[in-house]
């Protein structure tokens, strides 16, 4: 889930992009557990008296796709499917005529598995397809993962060398 846009958008709270977090700790010292709580209390006091700026919105988005592309591409093993749910439309920004609807992302190396979900309203890329079916809910995000894995299952399992009677 894309969080990190819930951080009010102002410039103290984008962190860099670093090799390893514990280094966004202060001076790069770990934080006395006991002092923990206290700390995180100035933190979020000194980036609550920054000026808000909607462009750091953008930067942020950003900021959560360059941790995903690191992620997937350093850590998740090459069958994976990972699947990103995207942040609600920011309250202050848009109205309630706006909506408030998120942006689903499905991955996969599979290219066969991911052509399945353009019947539920999924297309290639970044962008929603404006002729594709209407909006589904969260809910319906795990049965259409289901769903779309068996027939992969199935037809992987057809194309297998081995069978069983």
């Amino acid at each position: 889930t894309t969080l990190a846009t819930h951080t009010m958008w102002k410039d103290r709270s984008i962190p860099p992009l670093v090799e390893d977090w514990r280094s966004l700790n202060s001076a790069g010292k770990e934080i006395p557990r006991e002092s923990f709580g206290e700390h995180l209390k100035i933190r979020v006091k000194e980036t609550m008296l920054q000026p808000y700026k909607p462009e750091n919105f953008l930067r942020l988005i950003q900021y959560d796709m360059q941790v995903f592309q690191r992620f997937i591409t350093r850590r998740i093993p090459e069958n994976s499917v990972i699947v990103i749910v995207g942040d609600h439309q920011p309250p202050l920004v848009t109205r309630r005529q706006h909506g408030t609807e998120t942006i689903v992302h499905v991955i996969s190396r599979d290219t066969t598995f991911l052509q399945q979900f353009s019947s539920d309203g999924f297309s290639t890329g970044f962008r929603k397809d404006v002729d594709a079916p209407g909006v589904i809910t969260h809910a319906d995000i795990f049965p259409i993962l289901m769903r779309n894995l068996h027939a992969t299952n199935q037809r992987d399992s057809l194309n297998s060398p081995l069978s069983r009677n």
